[in-house]
Parts: C-alpha cells; structure tokens; sequence
C-alpha cells in the first residue's frame, strides 16, 4: 500500500515537473517572438518617414476650347479662358527605404485658389468663312478663376548612386500618379465688336459661366542629385496618352448650354532646388510646364428664350490648355 502511494506521488511530481517546464518554455517562446516582433517593427518604423510640405505658387497660361462645323460655308469660334492666379497647397509623403524591396514614395498633394481671383482677359473669337477668312466677332471680358487640383502618385526609386568623396549622390526613379484639376470661371462685363456690321456693344455684370475638368492618369521618370550637405536639384518628366476633358459653358444671355467631352494627351516637365537649412526642414522652389492636348464632341442646348428646346450634337471640339507654375515650399521631415 505504501509502495503504490509512493508510486503515485512520484507520478504526480513528474507531470507537475513536465507542465512547469512546457509553461516555461512557451514563455520563454513568446518573449522571444514578442523580442523578434518589436525588432521587426523597429526596423519597419526606421525605414519609413513622413514629409510635410506647405507651398504657394502662381499659376499661368490658358486654356481653351475650340469647336468648328461645316455649316453655312463653314465657320469656327474659339474661347480663351486666361490663367494668372495665385494659389496655396500641401503635400504629404511617406517615403519607405530598404535594401531588400528599394526606395518608395507615396505622395498626395493639391492646390487651391487664394482670395484673390481676377485671371484677366477672356476672348472669344468668331469666323464666318461665307463672308471672309478673318474675324467676324470678337468680344474681350473679365474673368475670375476658382482652382482646385489634386495629385497623387507613387514613387520608386531604381537607381541610387553615390560618391561620398565629393559629397555627391545621383538617384533615378520612375513615377505612376493620376492628376485632376478643375478651373471655374465667371465672366462678366463683356465688349464685343463685330468686324463684318462694325457694330460694337458694351454688355455689364455677369454674362458666361465655364468650368473644366481635367482627369489624367500618367506614367513619369524623375531624377534626384545632391550635392554639398544639403542641396538637391530635382527634375521630373511625366507623359500621359488618357487625359479625359470635359467642360460646360453656360451663356447666359442666350440660355445656352454647351457640353464638351473630349480625350488626348499631357507632357509635362519640370524640376525644383532644394535647401536643407536646419536639420529635417527643407526650403525649395519650383518650375513646371504642362501643355494638354484634346479632341472630341460638343453639344448644345437651349433651355431657355425663343430657342427653348432646341439643341444640336457632334459639333467638332478641341479643348486645350498651356500652364505654367512656379512655386515655393517649406517642408518638415519627421
């Protein structure tokens, strides 16, 4: 009897033993994947970083729209809406680096109008070729201009190049990004002549509302060199064949609506310096130069006056535009 006792408490001494040892063990195991869990992380968090950037810029150019038909021995009108207007913006980065999978560079950013809005002189130039090759009408307004743009794109790096000897460095990178932009305007107080009556006609307050759309997604090359301990100079180039154009012109002395859908391409290039004058904050200024290229259909509507209801369809259209920015930021790296 004592012997089976002794038995049983050394049975039971040895599975107390062995389950301490297993809850060690298992201890032991999750200290060490919560040790390699917080290195990983240490490392990922290292890697990445975070830019923030605030900028102002001046944006110039035009953009326009032209249509054309047949009709009437043939004739042409062509409304160029000007661009000369400040605006302010931002931009976030988060910028992830390592030796494994290369440099990235996720980057959202856009651009609003400041307070002031006048853009400058809106023409509109008409020709009736029954009468002559020249201008038959041409009318000059005012124009204000509210902007909106939005861009994001994502970066990689697959080139890196350094000669630390001459505190140089070199890095090459192919962008993906899609762009939007939106440009509202109201036009008002219009002077118009006509060459063929030489009647001339003086119209006040607000006569023409237009708004166009810009959707672009586009593929680009971007190139980085510094230089000394804190200069860098930066040039990009970014090509697109889907750019999708849309705008409305609303008349509003002749209740007219005019709708245009149009599709075409983007080149853009541009480049900027930058100056890292305290430690992770960054000042630099820019230049850029876009030129957009459409071609499509108009159509039109009358929705109100004598022609109420009436409308016409696959009116030839090209809406184009020329910009050009300069600009100035300051950015923070955390």
């Amino acid at each position: 009897m004592e012997k089976k006792r002794l038995s049983l408490i050394c049975v039971c001494f040895l599975v107390i033993c062995f389950t301490l040892f297993s809850v060690t063990a298992s201890g032991a195991e999750i200290v060490q994947k919560r040790e390699e869990f917080a290195s990983s992380f240490t490392k990922v968090r290292d890697d990445l970083s975070l830019e923030c950037r605030l900028k102002i810029g001046h944006i110039n150019g035009n953009t326009i729209y032209e249509i054309s038909g047949s009709e009437y021995g043939g004739w042409k009108s062509k409304l160029k809406f000007p661009m000369n207007n400040s605006l302010i913006g931002g931009r976030v980065s988060l910028n992830y680096s390592n030796d494994g999978w290369g440099d990235y560079s996720f980057n959202l950013g856009g651009w609003v109008s400041l307070a002031e809005k006048s853009a400058g002189t809106m023409e509109d130039s008409d020709w009736l070729y029954a009468y002559s090759s020249g201008k038959a009408i041409y009318s000059e307004s005012d124009a204000e201009m509210d902007t909106r743009i939005f861009d994001g794109n994502i970066l990689f790096n697959f080139l890196k190049e350094s000669y630390p000897e001459r505190k140089q460095s070199l890095i090459l990178g192919a962008r993906i990004g899609y762009k939007y932009q939106k440009f509202d305007y109201n036009i008002s107080d219009t002077e118009q002549i006509d060459y063929i009556s030489y009647y001339y006609i003086f119209v006040p307050g607000k006569t023409l509302n237009y708004e166009v759309e810009y959707r672009i997604p586009y593929l680009g090359l971007n190139g980085i060199y510094s230089f000394g301990n804190a200069f860098k100079a930066n040039l990009e180039v970014n090509y697109s064949p889907w750019v999708k154009a849309e705008d409305k012109d609303d008349h509003l002395l002749r209740n007219k609506l005019s709708k245009g859908d149009c599709e075409g391409n983007l080149f853009m290039a541009g480049g900027n310096l930058s100056w890292e004058f305290e430690k992770n904050w960054t000042w630099e200024i820019g230049i850029s130069y876009t030129t957009i290229s459409t071609q499509g259909e108009q159509e039109q509507y009358f929705y109100g006056g004598e022609y109420k209801g009436l409308s016409f369809h696959n009116i030839d259209d090209k809406i184009n535009s020329r910009q050009v920015f300069v600009s100035t930021s300051i950015k923070y790296r955390f």
